[in-house]
């Protein structure tokens, strides 16, 4: 290479080393600050909103098995009104009118069969979507009680049963969802006279119906409109079978998770059966 050539080449590294222009410079790494600080807040507000999610989710299974409480509470006495507050961001509640059929059947001594009651019960639902918060498709936990089942045994057997589930898809939308819907409580009591011991077997059921819907405030209002009775003599057990009206809009077995759909009693001897059903309305957004 010549002693011209030699120059020539020098001169145009340094030319090109010149072209990289600070002003350039601070434009590309601002650029890039400011790229990684979009990426930063976008990932900062998406956690912050799962966590939030997560939080509303928690707080409202523990509100709805307050609810599942207070229904027991109002059931028994005629006009008693309880209204519950709630604070939700992401979901909402909602009421499904028709979720479980009961019919209730009696076995009689003699060996026949008696269908004394079927009622259609309404279920409170706390609806999360699941791009907000979600636990995955076919989840399902029991929040209250801990049995599976739709008939509960005991003085402190509760009348709603609380349970989580998550079905996609379904035709309202894609939730995670908080259910509160009533069960049935059985009762026995011992009657000694004499030389002679009887029993006696009481079966509760609140109804729950839908009230207003206002939705003016974050509040349900609870309030019982009637308690009916009926009583059957030589009874020797009984059978409650459920069935889903609404199984069309995906409220079916699958959903409530029973590990049936049939539940049968059978007694030690002829006994008396007592049922008492109560209508209780529930309002959303409705003070009293």
């Amino acid at each position: 290479m010549g002693r011209l050539t030699r120059k020539i080449w020098r001169k145009g590294l340094k030319r090109s080393v010149k072209a990289i222009s600070p002003v350039i410079s601070s434009v590309v790494l601002t650029g890039t600050i400011v790229a990684l600080l979009f990426v930063t807040l976008a990932f900062a507000n998406d956690f912050l909103t799962a966590r939030l999610a997560e939080n509303e989710f928690a707080a409202m299974k523990q509100f709805m098995r307050n609810v599942a409480l207070q229904i027991d509470n109002v059931a028994w006495i005629i006009g008693r009104t309880q209204t519950i507050r709630f604070s939700s961001r992401y979901g909402h509640l909602d009421f499904v009118e028709a979720a479980i059929t009961y019919a209730i059947t009696i076995k009689k001594s003699d060996g026949t069969t008696e269908c004394i009651a079927t009622n259609v019960i309404g279920m409170l639902v706390f609806n999360m979507p699941v791009d907000k918060y979600s636990l995955g498709n076919d989840y399902f936990e029991l929040v209250f009680p801990s049995e599976n089942s739709f008939v509960f045994n005991g003085t402190s057997a509760p009348v709603a049963r609380v349970f989580v589930s998550e079905k996609i898809p379904m035709a309202d939308g894609n939730y995670i969802r908080v259910a509160v819907v009533p069960c049935i409580r059985m009762l026995r009591s011992t009657i000694n006279s004499g030389n002679t011991t009887s029993f006696r077997y009481k079966l509760h059921l609140p109804i729950l119906r839908a009230g207003q819907f206002l939705h003016k405030s974050q509040t349900i209002t609870l309030i019982s409109q009637y308690v009916a009775s009926s009583t059957k003599t030589d009874v020797v057990g009984f059978n409650v079978t459920i069935s889903f009206p609404s199984s069309p809009e995906g409220f079916d077995l699958e959903f409530f998770h029973f590990n049936s759909s049939q539940f049968s009693v059978n007694f030690p001897k002829a006994s008396l059966l007592e049922v008492y059903v109560s209508n209780v309305t529930l309002s959303l957004g409705v003070h009293s």
